[in-house]
This record gives C-alpha cells, sequence and structure tokens, in this order.
C-alpha cells in the first residue's frame, strides 16, 4: 500500500535525521517525550504509530510552509520525532 510505505519512508528520514544528534540533543528530546506523553494521557490520547506518523507529517508540513523559515526549512520540527522497534510496547511513539 502506498501509505505504508509512505509512513516506512517518513519513519527512516526521520531515523536517519535523528542518528545525528549530540547527546545533549537525545537527553532533551528524552524529556520532551515524557512531557508529550503525559500530555496525550491529560487529554485522553493514546500514543500510537498512527499519532506518531501524523505528528511527523505535521510537523514536516509545517515545516515547509512556515514563513519563519522562509518557506523552506525541511525536518527540523520533525527531526527529532521518529518511531522505532523498541518503541511497540509503549505504543509507537518515539520523540528521540
Amino acid at each position: 500500500m502506498a501509505a505504508d510505505r509512505e509512513l516506512r519512508e517518513l519513519a527512516e528520514l526521520i531515523g536517519r535525521q535523528a542518528a545525528g544528534l549530540d547527546v545533549w540533543e537525545d537527553a532533551e528530546l528524552c524529556v520532551l517525550e515524557v512531557c508529550l506523553r503525559e500530555r496525550l494521557a491529560v487529554l485522553g490520547i493514546k500514543a500510537t504509530p498512527e499519532l506518531a506518523a501524523g505528528l511527523m507529517a505535521a510537523a514536516q508540513l509545517l515545516a515547509e510552509r512556515s514563513p519563519e523559515w522562509g518557506g523552506r526549512r525541511p525536518g527540523h520540527p520533525g527531526r527529532g520525532c521518529h518511531t522505532r522497534p523498541a518503541d511497540a510496547g509503549r505504543g509507537g511513539l518515539a520523540l528521540r
């Protein structure tokens, strides 16, 4: 399916971007992940791979079109959002 391929490509892109993070950036994203999970829980939203993909897609869309970034800043807001197999038991959402 095209959606499965696009999801996989998006996850791979973000994974490649995340691989270049410094240790402090990765630690910062760990804290951000906890904050996001807490916020989602308060709102009654379950962290799922589909939600993670939706957040990544929204971040990419905003980054590509935001005038604050000259309309072109691919990947920045979503660079720390990626899914990884280790998160499968936690709903598939990861921010690092």
